[in-house]
């Protein structure tokens, strides 16, 4: 009997990597992995691998794949001295994200009453992407029709036109403290962040101009 419990101990102990101070080692996983998603995630190590670390003070660990770092995370300890090790991490990490609080029709404006912020698992969402706050909202549509409780992203919205060709919009001119503005004609659809040609009302100059928000351009 003593000797079938001292085998399966011995399979036990070969089978799975023996690590001195895991708690030590989930901190600088954390670390390394924290730089590589957005601001405010929270990062749990569920599982590691690989070849026997120590989990000592003096011991870094790089991120090698994937990116971003969630899921099962490859993972390189380096200590002074020795050749780094490869080690493998299942990594979960949770954010607030934007998700569909009702139904959506298609090329829907998307507003605040149209989602909510929700704690998600990125995982799942690291292909498609997700948008973490109201400002990576603004100037979105909805692709298709999205039901309630769909965390919004890359492949079911679009960024729709702030500005419509033919529309009057304001032209504001910033120098320093001072503010000057004019009222022009978008000659082309606009999105955010795009240079659109406008024509100014008054002087029929025909202008370059950057799409900032809703019918509003700058230099």
């Amino acid at each position: 009997m003593k000797t079938l419990l001292s085998l399966l101990l011995a399979v036990s102990l070969y089978a799975s990597p023996v690590w001195a101070n895991p708690s030590v080692l989930e901190k600088k996983i954390e670390k390394s992995i924290l730089p590589h998603l957005p601001q405010g995630t929270r990062v749990k190590i569920e599982r590691l691998s690989g070849s026997p670390v120590q989990g000592k003070t003096a011991e870094e660990v790089e991120v090698l794949s994937p990116f971003p770092p969630v899921g099962l995370v490859q993972l390189q300890v380096k200590s002074p001295g020795k050749a780094p090790r490869g080690i493998q991490a299942v990594v979960r990490a949770y954010l607030r994200v934007a998700v569909s609080q009702v139904a959506i029709p298609h090329k829907t404006h998307l507003e605040t009453q149209h989602y909510q912020f929700q704690e998600k698992e990125l995982s799942s969402h690291a292909r498609t992407g997700y948008f973490a706050n109201a400002q990576s909202m603004e100037g979105l549509e909805s692709r298709g029709y999205i039901r309630p409780g769909v965390v919004l992203n890359s492949s079911n919205t679009i960024l729709s036109p702030l500005i419509v060709r033919g529309e009057k919009a304001e032209l504001i001119d910033r120098k320093g403290s001072l503010a000057l503005s004019a009222t022009v004609i978008a000659l082309e659809d606009g999105k955010k962040g795009q240079w659109i040609k406008v024509r100014n009302e008054r002087s029929q100059a025909v202008l370059q101009a950057r799409v900032v928000a809703s019918r509003t351009l700058s230099f």
